[in-house]
């Protein structure tokens, strides 16, 4: 019973696995098309530096993704899910506040610790999947109720918004917007409980993007 139990964990979505594998080599070969005659023309010894990089760091996501098929998805949810999103906000503290931030384009959207530098937005993105998914599982009938299965999740996403804005990163809170207003979508929230909020932010965004521009 428990050979079988393992062997049921253990298998994953093949047609899922197949396609993000097919997709980041389009990517690959798309920055392989677009990048090496450019750089070939500054510099013809790193013409396919670029793509390399994006090869190593693809072949770096093919294996933690690997990984991650055989960790449990219950390592993922309840109070480690909690954790995660009160240290990404303060990542993102760090990032505005601390003078660890790097500033790339007239933003501060990169974390540099010793060598290494990443976006903590990146791991909102993960983080508020993770979450929504399981706080939707936990509000499934009482997910017609605005204030118990959506407000919660707009304030979530408030607060997240404004971090965001003062790096400025209006892309990010426009990705992370989008990717929250899906979940609930497909999660069974009514429709008319994101709209709302999407009449309400817009013009706001908009106002905010033009202003800071």
């Amino acid at each position: 019973m428990k050979k079988h139990s393992k062997q049921q964990n253990r298998k994953f979505d093949r047609i899922l696995f197949f396609t993000v594998t097919v997709l980041v080599l389009i990517g690959i070969i798309m920055i392989y098309s677009a990048s090496s005659t450019l750089t070939a023309q500054d510099d013809p010894d790193q013409a396919n530096r670029f793509c390399i990089n994006q090869v190593k760091h693809s072949a770096a996501g093919l294996i933690l993704m690997m990984v991650c098929i055989y960790v449990p998805y219950t390592v993922f949810t309840k109070k480690y899910i909690s954790n995660l999103l009160v240290g990404i906000a303060v990542l993102l503290l760090c990032l505005l506040f601390t003078g660890m931030g790097v500033e790339s384009g007239g933003a501060m959207r990169w974390l540099k610790v010793s060598c290494f530098t990443f976006q903590p937005a990146e791991f909102i993105k993960f983080s508020i999947i993770l979450y929504l998914g399981y706080s939707l599982t936990k509000k499934l009938p009482q997910i017609k109720d605005f204030y118990i299965s959506s407000l919660p999740h707009l304030i979530l996403f408030f607060i997240f918004a404004v971090l965001l804005y003062l790096q400025p990163d209006f892309g990010s809170i426009i990705i992370l917007f989008t990717i929250i207003s899906s979940i609930m979508f497909v999660g069974g929230v009514p429709v008319l409980h994101l709209f709302i909020p999407v009449v309400i932010f817009m013009p706001i965004v908009v106002a905010l993007m033009y202003f800071k521009g």
